[in-house]
């Protein structure tokens, strides 16, 4: 018979990864409300997957004829498509940051254009 603490053992770390892999992006992340399918929800392996066959910004825009102006489309992105959520993020006085891709784009360490 197997004793108690094989099974917890063994049980405890399928359940942390049930939680992780699955609960976690599918309902208790902040962005679980945030439309879109479940796949791009769960890993951001199936927009790399999109990125390899070269039909990302197709599949997007797909996406967001489907589902409406915002779209999940990783655990923890989303895309917009509206000229509202432009000028927010992007315009002038915006309080949301450049991801640290652009700081290559840096000329004698400022940011430009």
């Amino acid at each position: 018979m197997v004793s108690l603490s094989v099974i917890a053992v063994v049980l405890a770390p399928v359940l942390f990864l049930i939680k992780y892999l699955l609960l976690d992006p599918l309902f208790l992340s902040p962005l679980s409300r945030v439309p879109g399918p479940k796949t791009f929800a769960l890993t951001k392996w199936r927009l790399a997957y999109e990125d390899w066959k070269g039909a990302r910004t197709r599949t997007i825009h797909q996406l967001h004829q489907r589902y409406g102006p915002v779209v999940r489309i990783g655990p923890d992105e989303v895309s917009f498509n509206s000229l509202a959520a432009l000028r927010t993020i992007y315009g002038p006085g915006s309080k949301y940051g450049r991801m640290g891709f652009y700081r290559m784009f840096d000329v004698y360490g400022r940011q430009n254009l």
